[in-house]
């Protein structure tokens, strides 16, 4: 009998266009968002496992670095291109998961 979970893993690679084998790697910060000004978005895991939005601002401002919830991000910046990248990407992921019910 096939394996479900490999099933849903291969259909979630072929959506992302990215080797399956992509799941079984450490966990790297995923880029979200590049601004022309050098700040960069990321989505990651935070100290305790849980996703958060980083920021890391670009060199000439400082390079600062935020991080918020997911949640707290979703509720900021509506209409920006982070905040549109982080809207997408939830679609993705959500028709992935109807794909595999």
């Amino acid at each position: 009998m096939p394996d479900p979970t490999n099933h849903r893993l291969r259909a979630i690679a072929t959506l992302l266009n990215i080797p399956v084998e992509a799941f079984s790697r450490p966990v790297e910060p995923y880029l979200l968002h590049g601004s022309e000004n050098g700040d960069r978005w990321f989505l990651r895991r935070g100290p305790e496992g849980a996703p958060i939005v980083q920021h890391v601002g670009n060199p000439a401002s400082g390079g600062h670095v935020t991080e918020r919830s997911v949640l707290k991000f979703l509720e900021r910046d509506h209409g920006s291109p982070q905040h549109q990248a982080m809207h997408a990407l939830i679609e993705r992921l959500l028709m992935v998961q109807l794909a595999t019910c």
